[in-house]
This record gives structure tokens, C-alpha cells and sequence, in this order.
């Protein structure tokens, strides 16, 4: 991953754009997430499927008490996912500005949230939407440069995916959708473990009993996304993350990044 000028300058634009425009919300939001790390706070964290996702996103929002502090780390955060994007899907030399695209949607997010902070369901909400789609970015990227000659890349979907979605939630199988993407051969045997597999995982978690006792499985589905107290309001408040999420298989589909299995 190299940092070049383009990003230097993207991430200043997003620092300054976000402490100039929300600074009252990075302050609150210091507020309203509330992290002690404490152990039972820790355990409360990954008593739940993306749990890890909510941790780090609480951890990095401590410093968001002082609202430049958090606006330069937000904007780090989106530098990284774009570069990580532009080195998945090794876009060529007309299309890099599209390596931005996720970034730019989960700024968009972050410069919409007014009130409805007080009805999503989950902490670190700064922080840990730009974290699940760089684990997604990082899982296509670990497989290109160490599995993809590997004997080992057959089971590297489905154990990922297990792995993962107790960690990560859906981004996870995010991740592993995106490998199905980008290759060019046995496509359909990875595709049909990574559907298999991400689908029943979260119906087992939810089904046997002590498994996640704190979570509230009806939104199983939705680990490590937010979450609405009042369903009508979802998809108005998280569309810009709709947008994030379709992006990265868009770019998958329109990348060079294919490579022989």
C-alpha cells in the first residue's frame, strides 16, 4: 500500500471538511460512546457477531473529545480504505478515482448523522463501518498476495468466513463474495461455499442456545451494521453505506484484478 499525493490530498479535504462542518458531532459523539475498557465492557463487545468492529470503533472514538484529533483520524481511516481498494482491484490509470468511491460514501454517512446517532444500535459508529469494508478490502488482498498459488486457498473462503463473522459480522462474507468476484476460474464451487456458508453461520448462531446471548438476533443478518430502533428510518440513515457496501463489488466486477486459479 503506497500513499501517493492523491490521497494526501483526500485525506486533508475529508479532515478538514469534517472538523469544520462536524465538530459538535465528534465531540458528542465522544460523549455518547462512553468507552472505559473495562472487561465486562470488553466481554459485552464480542458477545456479539462484529463485535470487534464496535470495540475498535469505541477505541478510536475516545479521542474525538478533541474534534481535530478525531477528524484526522476518520480521514486516515478513509485514506487507508482507498488505497487498500485501489491496491485490491488494481484499477488502471483512468479508473483510480473510483478506488475513493467507498471512501467518499462512508464520509457521507458520517456528515448525515444528526439525531438518528441516539437510534442506532451500535458504538464506535464513526469508525467502524470504514473498519468492516477495510477487513472486506484486506481479506481480497491477503488471498492475492499469499493464497492464490496456495494449496491452501480452497478452504481459505469458508474458514475465513468463520472466522470472521464472529469478529467482523457480514464484512466477512463481504470479503469473501469479493474473492468470488475477482476470480477467473472455479468460480462457482467458491461461490457456492461462500453463500452456503454465509448464510447458515448466522442461522446457527442464532439458533443454539448460549451463543450470543446478548445480541439481538433478528439483525443476524446485519452483523456489523448498524442497526435502527425504528425500521422505517433504516434505510434512509444508512444509505450511504448501502452505497459503500455495492461499490466494492462493482469496482471487483469492472477491475483487472482477475487472476488464474
Amino acid at each position: 500500500m503506497k500513499f501517493r499525493i492523491k490521497n494526501i490530498i483526500f485525506g486533508a479535504a475529508c479532515a478538514a471538511v469534517l472538523f469544520a462542518l462536524r465538530s459538535n458531532l465528534l465531540y458528542h459523539m465522544e460523549q455518547f460512546s462512553m468507552f472505559t475498557g473495562s472487561g465486562e465492557q470488553l466481554a459485552a463487545f464480542m458477545e456479539q457477531p462484529g463485535g470487534a468492529l464496535q470495540l475498535a470503533g469505541a477505541f478510536l472514538t475516545q479521542f474525538c473529545h478533541f474534534p481535530l484529533v478525531g477528524a484526522v483520524l476518520i480521514a486516515l481511516c478513509l485514506c487507508i480504505l482507498a488505497a487498500l481498494t485501489d491496491e485490491a482491484f488494481k484499477l488502471d490509470r483512468m479508473a483510480w478515482p473510483m478506488a475513493f468511491l467507498p471512501s467518499l460514501f462512508l464520509l457521507l454517512f458520517i456528515m448525515r448523522l444528526d439525531y438518528s446517532v441516539y437510534i442506532m444500535k451500535e458504538y464506535g459508529l464513526l469508525f467502524s463501518q470504514i473498519l468492516g469494508l477495510t477487513v472486506s478490502v484486506g481479506i481480497v488482498i491477503i488471498y492475492r498476495k499469499w493464497l492464490t498459488n496456495s494449496k491452501l486457498r480452497t478452504a481459505f473462503i469458508p474458514l475465513m468466513v468463520i472466522v470472521g463473522f464472529p469478529l467482523f459480522g457480514m464484512y466477512a462474507p463481504l470479503g469473501a463474495l469479493l474473492i468470488v468476484i475477482c476470480e477467473k476460474e472455479s468460480r462457482l464451487a467458491n461461490l457456492v461455499s461462500a453463500i452456503v456458508i454465509s448464510a447458515t453461520l448466522p442461522v446457527l448462531c442464532a439458533c443454539i442456545p448460549g451463543i450470543y446471548e446478548r445480541a439481538n438476533l433478528n439483525y443476524i443478518f446485519f452483523a456489523g451494521f448498524p442497526c435502527i430502533e425504528f425500521p422505517g428510518q433504516f434505510l434512509s440513515s444508512v444509505f450511504p453505506i448501502i452505497l459503500a457496501i455495492i461499490s466494492l463489488p462493482v469496482l471487483a466486477f469492472s477491475s483487472n484484478a482477475g487472476w488464474k486459479i
